[in-house]
């Protein structure tokens, strides 16, 4: 007849195995996370082509999770900022010229923050989608006849690029005026949609 220490045995044993395996996948999961983690910055060229491949690899677990942020923004080439002219006609026929974003009247710095990814985001839209990019001028637009009291309002948008270590080097302002594009947008009216 068995006791009841020889019958929990095999049970006791399962147990063992099963948080081992447990703790190993577990393990083997924080490993992945870590890696995915620093390999998102990383990977940005110049980067190994070994860093690349683990980066395909974790890819799509760094976008599912929302982990894969705006490494590309930054460093090392950033590119062109973008903020949007406007020059302001009103009833009696003074004309207002405006940027935004503008640091001198936004406050606090988060508010400059929002506008600027305003600005960035209409910068983003390909010139070539038509309606969708006509859409959202449209909708800026009517924000600053509204906000304004503007009877017409015509917008530009302006793209600065960063000057490159040559041209800096050669004594270049940062603010030089061949960093600077002007898109003509378009004049818009008030409508009442």
């Amino acid at each position: 007849m068995l006791t009841t220490k020889e019958s929990e045995r095999p049970s006791i044993a399962g147990q063992t195995l099963r948080r081992t395996w447990t703790k190993l996948l577990l393990s083997i999961l924080i490993v992945f996370h870590v890696v995915a983690i620093f390999c998102a910055p990383a990977s940005v060229d110049p980067a190994s082509r070994l860093t690349r491949h683990v980066w395909t690899f974790c890819s799509s677990y760094l976008r599912a999770t929302n982990l894969n942020h705006g490494y590309h923004f930054f460093a090392p080439e950033p590119g062109s900022s973008t903020t949007l002219e406007y020059i302001g006609l009103d009833q009696e026929g003074n004309r207002s010229f405006g940027r935004i974003p503008d640091k001198s009247t936004m406050q606090p710095r988060l508010l400059y923050h929002r506008h600027f990814m305003l600005t960035e985001f209409l910068g983003s839209i390909p010139s070539e989608s038509g309606e969708t990019r006509r859409a959202v001028l449209q909708a800026y637009a009517q924000q600053l006849l509204k906000q304004n009291g503007f009877s017409s309002v015509e917008l530009k948008l302006v793209r600065h690029r960063p000057s490159s270590r040559q041209e800096i080097q050669l004594g270049s302002d940062l603010s030089a005026p061949e960093t600077f594009t002007y898109e003509p947008l378009g004049t818009f009216k008030w409508s009442e949609k």
